[in-house]
């Protein structure tokens, strides 16, 4: 009997008005760290789009077992990110035998970084 989790990804969006968070880069400091930000600038320059690994899925031809790992990252607003895994990817199970990866099984994100 094998149980799967049902995982949900949340979108959210915001409006209203953010009072004193509202602000330029210049005003980006330490002191406006775990905080909610509006910031209107012009952006000159930003990284190329590159995926990001969300899960992963592998097989074992050996064991005909299938197994998924998940990574979380700063990225990843995640239920249980307190909980903290390696973030290596997996080339062999628990028992030694080698995996492979299932490509069209596993889910990437795009990533781009705004750099100043």
């Amino acid at each position: 009997m094998s149980v799967t989790k049902k995982v949900t990804d949340y979108k959210i969006g915001i409006q209203g008005n953010l009072g004193a968070n509202h602000l330029n880069p210049r005003g980006l400091d330490a002191n406006k760290l775990n905080q909610l930000l509006s910031c209107k600038g012009i952006v000159t320059r930003i990284s190329l789009v590159r995926p990001k690994l969300v899960r992963s899925v592998h097989y074992c031809p050996k064991t005909k077992k299938g197994t998924i790992k998940q990574y979380h990252n700063e990225f990843n607003l995640a239920e249980d990110i307190s909980l903290k895994l390696p973030n290596g990817y997996p080339l062999t199970d628990i028992e030694g035998n080698p995996l492979q990866t299932e490509f069209g099984f596993s889910k990437y994100k795009d990533l781009q970084t705004v750099m100043l």
